[in-house]
């Protein structure tokens, strides 16, 4: 069980990490293409630090009323483009600090177990959002978004971090195979992310996700917990993981093709 100050002290490591980063980047490679989609690296910093400004500002509504989330990330970002990169980073510096400390004092008061929205990503106890959703932010894009194409290396990732950005993708998890209902699964299926941070689960027909292994469920995925980050959130196919499944591969198959946690 990941607990608040865990979370907290999973973003604060995160975002040391990212500002070592950025602060040793040229001016060329600011512009290069990242490893997200149709962004270039100053992109994704435009997009980490928008996320953490909307926390904290009148912008957090239209975050949470959105039906389109990747679409109103999108718009946040391009109105950022013609920001030199020092203007960038002086506004991630300030919000991504001031979202940090919102979280420790929030982290300290009973509106942790509070349910809210994020947009269609359905509601969540907002200590699990905050900070989860921002450094889930950080670790996916700092780590196979901006690394992977620049010649950088940043500290390595821990057991801490694992956890906190595993918790975060099974809680969007859980609501993405709760909305769909996944009628296409008549029995539990086993889920078992191996490594430090890991875990396990089961999916149950209906959607439902809860902690924990069912015994003598027909069905089973184990993978590595570090690859996780990436193929659960489509950045490559899952079938290019070492990725064991049991029992019939039809349910299994079904289940990770549809995976797709933003």
């Amino acid at each position: 069980m990941v607990t608040q100050s865990q979370r907290v002290e999973a973003f604060r490591r995160e975002r040391r990490a990212l500002s070592a980063v950025l602060s040793t980047l040229e001016t060329s490679e600011w512009a290069t293409p990242s490893a997200a989609a149709d962004w270039t690296v100053h992109d994704v910093v435009a997009h980490m630090s928008v996320g953490c400004k909307a926390l904290l500002t009148p912008a957090i509504l239209d975050l949470v009323r959105s039906s389109d989330i990747e679409a109103t990330n999108e718009g946040a970002v391009a109105s950022r483009r013609h920001w030199d990169s020092d203007r960038l980073v002086a506004e991630y510096e300030r919000w991504s600090s001031a979202a940090l400390r919102c979280s420790a004092v929030v982290g300290r008061t009973p509106l942790i177990h509070l349910r809210v929205p994020l947009a269609e990503l359905g509601r969540f106890r907002l200590g699990v959002m905050l900070p989860g959703a921002m450094f889930f932010d950080h670790h996916i894009h700092l780590r196979h978004d901006i690394l992977t194409v620049i010649d950088r290396d940043a500290d390595g990732s821990d057991a801490l971090r694992s956890s906190v950005v595993v918790e975060w993708m099974v809680a969007v998890m859980t609501n993405q195979m709760r909305a769909d209902g996944l009628p296409w699964l008549d029995a539990p299926m086993n889920l078992t992310l191996v490594g430090d941070g890991g875990g396990s689960w089961t999916v149950e027909p209906g959607g439902l996700v809860t902690a924990g292994l069912t015994p003598g469920a027909p069905t089973a995925v184990r993978a590595a917990v570090e690859d996780f980050p990436i193929w659960g959130t489509a950045r490559t196919p899952w079938t290019d993981h070492r990725i064991e499944i049991a029992g019939p591969e039809e349910s299994v198959i079904r289940f990770l093709d549809g995976l797709n946690i933003v």
